[in-house]
């Protein structure tokens, strides 16, 4: 009987990452998917697509993948129960609540897990995916409850000498008992333990063969429901590694941490979650920096990493960023802009990736902070001079000029403008805002050197200095400021 290895990473208190799912590898789920001919397969399929899609953070793209796995689920239960294949009735019962839980129906979740237990309460397989379906509805001692059955009942079942699947299912089964006790809060001690058995598991004699397969193979897809022993392997190692260095990274223990985030990348470069870890771990901000980058570049769309980026942003460690066209680089591009609030040009990054991504909830959520939805006062009463406007009514005015009705500009074409500004040849900054005048100027009566004037002037558009958005105004006057 086929098993799964399925984990929940978005729910974890640390808000790890897994390595951002590409395009290939839904293509190549999605193809298996279709190709498979056994009910385990297509609906692990499913069930992993809908995890790579919340790793991309595309949830209307999970929802209806978790759907086709109820589909799938509850088509297996009927066809089962008729022919009284009652092991295989509770499985489908099993993987039915799963799909459930996925969809946020923790009633009906509960019943069909409640019902595959009954008709088979010493499958391992079925206790398993009761498990993960609690610890998704965040039903954490139940989680816990149905991981320590899940492990009696592998345990339960291991031959001598094993066999190398039972060893991976046990240790599938042994990751779901560390995942709820920790999120419970329990005391880290058992965690450590179950987590440590795994570890130890995977890196002993029994598994030299299939490690050596995995390497020959350069499999990496790392999946939340694998049926191979491969990809079991895989899943378990990078999992299980993950999970002990955001424990110790909990607790202070930043060396264990770092050497568990290391052996993830040993195995797999662009594992965003342990790049993004040893960001975390790193003291030099030029060695976080390069994490950062790493860790976005595999994984660009994911929000933690994207909260440790800003903070570098904000305290202005993070590195120039070149738009080379890759998604990671045009995230970071953005995020630097909207730091800068040059929100025109981040909507100008953003868009593109939003089209090729439309349902991504990170970069809907970014290109929403570069809307501005208030108007500026000026535009709702024309006034004959706008004295000192703020740098919020500078900064909204030139978020509007994609969008100005003809009314909105005939009101800017008849106000003139008074402020304070820094001025460098043909540009400058007003309240923090650059500008640029129309043409060369030359004030007469002010000193070729003078720097801080008082601007009186008309807002013609807007344009760019230094790749930054700017005013683009017509002088009136001018007088020194001493």
């Amino acid at each position: 009987m086929k098993r799964a290895l399925v984990a929940v990473f978005v729910t974890l208190s640390m808000q790890a990452q897994t390595h951002i799912a590409s395009d290939v590898e839904i293509r190549q789920m999605e193809e298996t998917a279709r190709r498979a001919s056994d009910f385990d397969t297509r609906v692990a399929a499913r069930v992993s697509l809908a995890e790579l899609h919340i790793e991309r953070n595309e949830s209307a793209a999970a929802q209806r993948e978790f759907a086709s796995a109820l589909q799938l689920a509850r088509d297996e239960r009927d066809r089962t129960r008729r022919e009284h294949e009652l092991p295989r009735y509770a499985l489908a019962c099993a993987w039915s609540g799963l799909a459930l839980a996925g969809l946020g129906r923790g009633s009906e979740a509960f019943a069909d897990f409640e019902e595959g237990v009954r008709y088979d309460a010493d499958s391992s397989s079925v206790w398993n995916l009761y498990s993960v379906g609690m610890f998704r509805l965040r039903e954490l001692e139940k989680a816990i409850g149905a991981a320590r059955m899940s492990v009696a009942a592998a345990e339960r079942k291991i031959a001598e000498p094993p066999k190398t699947r039972e060893l991976l299912e046990l240790n599938v089964d042994r990751f779901a008992l560390a995942e709820a006790l920790i999120d419970a809060k329990h005391p880290i001690e058992e965690a450590e333990s179950v987590l440590r058995k795994i570890t130890q598991s995977l890196d002993s004699d029994a598994f030299r063969a299939l490690r050596k397969d995995v390497g020959k193979h350069e499999e990496f897809q790392i999946v939340a429901a694998a049926t191979t022993e491969n990809g079991m392997y895989l899943s378990s190692f990078n999992r299980s590694h993950m999970r002990l260095a955001q424990l110790y990274e909990s607790t202070g223990e930043k060396e264990k941490a770092r050497h568990e985030y290391e052996a993830v990348v040993s195995r797999r470069s662009d594992e965003a979650g342990a790049l993004a870890g040893l960001a975390r771990l790193a003291d030099d901000p030029k060695e976080r920096d390069k994490y950062l980058i790493e860790s976005l570049d595999a994984n660009p769309f994911e929000g933690t990493a994207l909260v440790e980026y800003e903070r570098l942003v904000n305290a202005g460690q993070a590195s120039p960023v070149a738009a080379t066209g890759s998604v990671g680089s045009r995230v970071r591009l953005a995020m630097q802009q909207i730091h800068d609030r040059d929100y025109r040009r981040a909507r100008a990054t953003l868009q593109p990736l939003l089209d090729a991504h439309p349902n991504n909830d990170v970069l809907q959520s970014l290109i929403d902070r570069t809307r501005i939805a208030a108007r500026p006062w000026f535009l709702e009463k024309q006034v004959e001079r706008v004295m000192e406007p703020s740098e919020f009514d500078l900064r909204a005015l030139l978020a509007l000029f994609d969008t100005m009705s003809p009314a909105d500009r005939a009101t800017l074409d008849k106000e003139e403008f008074s402020s304070q500004a820094s001025v460098d040849g043909d540009h400058g900054l007003m309240q923090g805002v650059p500008f640029r005048f129309q043409s060369a100027v030359r004030f007469h009566g002010i000193a070729p050197d003078a720097r801080l004037l008082r601007l009186t002037y008309r807002v013609l558009g807007a344009t760019t200095v230094d790749g930054r958005d700017a005013l683009l105004i017509e002088p009136i006057r001018a007088e020194a400021i001493r």
